[in-house]
This record gives C-alpha cells, structure tokens and sequence, in this order.
C-alpha cells in the first residue's frame, strides 16, 4: 500500500526549506547557506537523480530548478514512493510516456491532460507565472495562502536581497503574470484525533461539623493540685463499669459510668483519694470524681 500524500504534509516539507540557498558548486548541497552561489546546484535536482531516477528525463543538476523543487517536496512527502509521486502530480504517461521533464511547461502540461489546471487560486496548488505574454509559462511556485486581495507563496529558484534559493513571496490576486494553478491529487486529510471531554470536576465534599459537644460537670470543686496526677488513666475496675460522682465520696451523687478500660484525663486537680477527671463520649463531655484506687496510669 502506497503512502498517503497529505497537503499538511508538504506544507510542513516546504517551510523547512525556507532560506536554503543555491550553490556555486556541487559541494555543501545539504547546507542551507554554505557555498552559496547562481549556478543551480541544489540538493533537490541531486536527490531526485538518486533516489528517482526513472522519474524525471535525466539529471537536472546545475539547471532551472524551480519545478524540481515543487516536485521534490511531493517526494518527500511520499517517502520516495515513485508510483504514488506521478499520480499526485498527474505525471501517468499521458503527456509523455511516463518520461518526465522536469519544466514548468511540461508540468503545466500535465495537470492540464488531467482538468487539473485552472484559474481557481487555492493553498497547496501551484501557482505558474507567464511574464512574456506568449503562450510558454516561466515560473513555477507553491500556494501558501489566499485571501480576497493576495496570494503568498514559497518558490523555488527566486531571488530575495540579491540571493538565489526557495523564498516567500506575495502578489495581488489579480496579478496579470499568474497563468493559473495545478492542482495536485493530494489524499484526504486524516480525521482529527476526537478531543477528549473532561470529566467534570467531582464536587469537594462538605465535611459534617461535629456535632458540640455537652459539657456536664461535677457540683463540687477538688481541693487540691498535684502535678503528679496530671496524666491519662485508664478505669480498672473488677466491675464493668466505675462511677463518676459530684464529688469526693460515696455520699455524693453518680453523674455517669465510666465502662471498665475507658480512658480519662487528669489535670492534677483531686481531694483526698479521689481524682477530679474529665471523660468523653460522643455527645458529652464529663468532668467529675473517681476513686484513684480504680485508676490506672
């Protein structure tokens, strides 16, 4: 299967070769500026002879290279697959016997054997100039981009400041010297990659507030402080549960239970043997006494 030839593709090709000068000599053709010089030694005539021979009627070397150049970046693009480079430019035999010149008026020659040349300004045609007015176009270059007025280009074989190599160039629309466009048999451009849709951002959660907790303390005050009973403890009752009074004795009111291995805090505060502690549950928080005895820390 022959390689797809993609206008994009030629497009990115020919943009490189912007600034690429041409040489004195057949030496430093690869280089864009080195050697530069007006004889017409580039590397697009020598990688057309070498890699395709059969393509073109002979070695275009040191000549007029502004059709060579068009037809190099079609190459390019198709990897040097020779059969598919004459149907993109329309180079079938029908002109020529599939003995290809490498002239703008035999290109133009071509694209007219297939109804493929018009008036119709387009990105990606060639564009064929005439600047005598007689029946032979001169000139030959790549249609960048149009609009209503203008139509820029990349050409082969022009000038800029003096200097001989592929430029950019831009004329009116209705420019007398523009003879008309080829169009080549590009392929259809692929689809492109779908976008994929973001996921919406998933909402942050809104943490549930802890419910406040009630505070229930004991009716009486400890009497005392001690750093030394500032600590944690943990009930050690041989019963299930210890009971936390009001106050420092068995005659005082039971505010809660403390289950057996439940922890409490201290903060140095008791009367007598008895530790004024503080114990929480889920819903409240208990400040009362309890025996020491049953405390462990």
């Amino acid at each position: 299967m022959s390689k797809k030839c993609y206008k994009s593709e030629c497009d990115k090709i020919i943009e490189k070769e912007i600034g690429y000068l041409e040489k004195k000599s057949n030496k430093d053709l690869d280089s864009k500026t080195k050697n530069a010089g007006n004889k017409n030694y580039t590397k697009y005539s020598r990688d057309i002879y070498e890699k395709a021979k059969n393509l073109l009627n002979g070695n275009k070397q040191a000549k007029p290279y502004c059709a060579v150049g068009e037809i190099w970046v079609i190459c390019e693009a198709c990897d040097w697959d020779i059969d598919k480079v004459r149907k993109v430019l329309c180079l079938d035999g029908s002109v020529d016997d599939g003995k290809a010149a490498a002239g703008v008026n035999s290109l133009k020659a071509y694209f007219k054997a297939k109804k493929r040349y018009d008036k119709k300004a387009e990105a990606g045609a060639l564009i064929f100039f005439n600047y005598g007015g007689d029946k032979d176009v001169d000139h030959v270059g790549r249609v960048k981009k149009v609009t209503s007025t203008k139509v820029d280009t990349i050409e082969f074989n022009t000038t800029k400041d003096g200097k001989g190599g592929v430029w950019e160039k831009s004329y009116n629309i209705n420019d007398k010297k523009i003879d008309g466009y080829g169009h080549p048999k590009y392929d259809k451009e692929p689809e492109p990659e779908p976008t994929p849709t973001p996921e919406p951002p998933k909402p942050t959660p809104t943490p549930t507030p802890e419910p406040t907790k009630k505070t229930v303390k004991a009716t009486e005050s400890a009497k005392s402080f001690d750093k030394y009973y500032a600590k944690s403890y943990k009930v050690n009752t041989s019963a299930d549960t210890l009971n936390m009074r009001n106050g420092a004795g068995l005659n005082y009111s039971i505010m809660t239970k403390l289950p057996k291995g439940a922890s409490v805090r201290c903060y140095g505060y008791y009367t007598d043997d008895w530790l004024y502690v503080r114990y929480e549950t889920k819903t409240t928080i208990y400040e009362g006494f309890c025996n020491k005895k049953y405390l462990k820390g």
